[in-house]
């Protein structure tokens, strides 16, 4: 015969006790409620429902600081059980629905607990970027935006590993703003194309500068993608590869001749 775990709520007025499981007698049903029903019920009727916390399994996520489970009395035993399939914020009695296909976006994503989140970070970090920080994590976003033009391997790129890296290294006040982003992809793009010049120079005076053209197709957007890459291997034996532009390819035949 199952058994449930009894906790003791605290109240202003009394001693609430309080059952985290739901046995198959239970007298809940779960269809006579709705997420409407429920947060209205919180609201209005505070000694007949209430949110008690998740004591089921152990809780792993942050929210669930914030989120608890709907429940009612049971009619027989007058002890709290939850009300299966559903979970509520303690703060704002928002609900929602809670079983295996719901997942726990709903509730990452709630304010309550997004406010929560940036209330403590807020309160433990306090990081100011140097000048020489800033302009740091500058470059790699420009670089990141500028460099890496495949969108498809957009997770492989080393623009996005040095950024993340560098955000990590510094942990808060890190992204810069559209426009401050903007003005500065010029100042990269000039210090990239000096260094660009310098690597090219070479080989291109000696008329041993390889071009190559790259072909790629987005399945899932049915585009095609011409670039070209300079392949360098420099004086001090240092291997290059860089991407010269890359732009849908507007041909319906993919031939040499084409390309």
């Amino acid at each position: 015969m199952p058994t449930d775990d009894i906790h003791i709520l605290s109240s202003s007025d009394s001693r609430i006790l309080i059952s985290s499981n739901v046995t198959e007698s239970s007298s809940i049903e779960l269809t006579s409620y709705s997420i409407e029903r429920i947060y209205y019920l919180l609201k209005t009727e505070k000694q007949q429902y209430t949110i008690i916390k998740n004591k089921i399994s152990p809780p792993a996520g942050f929210y669930w600081s914030i989120f608890g489970f709907s429940a009612k009395p049971n009619k027989n035993t007058c002890i709290f059980e939850r009300i299966n399939g559903y979970t509520s914020c303690e703060k704002c009695k928002k609900t929602f629905v809670y079983d295996s296909n719901s997942g726990t976006t709903h509730m990452k994503q709630h304010p309550c607990v997004t406010d929560l989140i940036t209330q403590t970070t807020s309160s433990s970090i306090n990081v100011t970027l140097t000048a020489e920080q800033s302009k740091i994590i500058k470059d790699l976003i420009v670089c990141w935006i500028c460099n890496d033009i495949c969108p498809v391997f957009i997770t492989e790129d080393n623009g996005l590993r040095g950024l993340v890296e560098e955000c990590r290294r510094l942990v808060n006040n890190i992204l810069r703003c559209r426009s401050t982003t903007s003005s500065h992809i010029q100042v990269v793009a000039e210090s990239c194309h000096a260094r660009i010049k310098n690597v090219l120079e070479e080989p291109y005076k000696n008329g041993s500068l390889p071009i190559s053209p790259g072909f790629w197709c987005n399945k899932s957007k049915q585009i095609c993608y011409l670039g070209v890459m300079a392949i360098v291997v420099d004086k001090d034996y240092i291997y290059y590869v860089l991407d010269r532009f890359c732009k849908q390819f507007q041909e319906y035949e993919k031939t040499s001749e084409n390309i």
